[in-house]
């Protein structure tokens, strides 16, 4: 991680109990070269940790509304300050520059802050690690009422993995190096609209929430269909299915995803265009767009997939056997092609 938000208090506790752990932050982050992005106050703890970071190697970004400079006052040593219009905006500029979110004790500014990065978070805006420092107990409460929230599922489970609670901030940063950010989708509504949220791979979609998925069947003219065997690590291991096929990422067009996919399990490049859709169908939260592409090949290169072992042409009656032993992939999705190349194949010449 190059740059780590900091969320933590303007002010300080009596007896600054805080005080050792905030230092002992600080040295880390500058002993790992992470460079800091905060609030840009100039009292509290957050002066504790500007004063740590500024005159070292790693770079002091701070980030404040206008209403707030007379009240906080600006920490005058940042290597960038970037003044904003609202507390909004100061989380979301915030955000966007960060490549994780670092909590320490606070006040309820910092509760805002915090909630709000993994209310958004769930809502897929960021796919970002969210570290909370739990110094002293500090956030107990907060974390039992989370739990609760996940129990009576008022808080989708994957929260858990989103956000990581440790009183020791060599552990919460090591988490937040090795979190995966998974590929990301666009998220449809139920008819197929584009909304404006993207959401990780591996996190569950809330109810009426889509992702795009592509299937691209290959047929030769002996009314032959490609198909692929997949690699042993990855899901449906060893199982054959249709030629190609993945989810969208964020951003790809269905076309676009469908020329990738190709590409990437069998190497190979394929003009794909609107006159290869054949059809579309819902199924659980994918919205499935399915190509057929008319192509006699004889070579492959999927050396550069690690997702494919082997490939070969059968016949649909062949694959209607497979599914029977179990061999080929045995999904409603794969059902429906099949049965939508049977008609096709009875109605086109060869």
């Amino acid at each position: 991680m190059q740059k780590i938000a900091i969320y933590c208090s303007s002010r300080f506790d009596p007896q600054q109990k805080y005080l050792d752990a905030f230092n002992s932050l600080s040295d880390y982050l500058i002993e790992q070269k992470i460079d800091v992005i905060y609030g840009g106050a100039n009292v509290g703890y957050m002066k504790v940790i500007a004063d740590k970071i500024a005159p070292s190697s790693s770079q002091l970004i701070g980030v404040m509304p206008h209403f707030l400079v007379a009240k906080e006052l600006v920490y005058p040593y940042c290597d960038e300050f970037i003044y904003v219009d609202s507390m909004t905006q100061r989380i979301e500029k915030i955000m966007s520059m960060a490549d994780g979110f670092l909590i320490m004790p606070g006040g309820v500014g910092t509760y805002e802050e915090m909630m709000d990065m993994m209310s958004w978070v769930q809502l897929g805006i960021h796919n970002k690690p969210i570290g909370v420092i739990n110094v002293d107990g500090y956030y107990d409460g907060l974390l039992q009422q989370l739990n609760r929230g996940i129990e009576d599922e008022l808080i989708a489970s994957s929260l858990k993995t989103q956000v990581f609670f440790h009183e020791d901030h060599e552990k919460v940063l090591e988490w937040m190096a090795q979190y995966n950010q998974e590929e990301m989708w666009d998220v449809y509504d139920e008819y197929g609209n584009p909304t404006a949220l993207i959401h990780p791979r591996g996190v569950e979609l809330m109810a009426n929430q889509y992702h795009k998925v592509v299937m691209i069947a290959i047929v030769n003219d002996q009314k032959e269909v490609l198909i692929q065997k997949r690699a042993p690590h990855v899901a449906h291991p060893n199982l054959w299915d249709i030629s190609a096929g993945g989810s969208v990422l964020a951003g790809e067009t269905s076309i676009n995803g469908a020329i990738r996919e190709v590409k990437e399990e069998l190497g190979l490049d394929c003009q794909l265009t609107q006159q290869h859709e054949f059809f579309q169908m819902k199924h659980r939260q994918m919205l499935v767009d399915v190509y057929l592409l008319y192509q006699n090949i004889d070579s492959f290169d999927f050396s550069i997939s690690n997702e494919v072992t082997e490939v070969k042409w059968v016949t649909l009656d062949t694959i209607n056997q497979m599914m029977d032993d179990k061999t080929f992939k045995y999904g409603f999705v794969q059902q429906e092609i099949i049965r939508r190349l049977y008609e096709e194949f009875s109605t086109r010449d060869f």
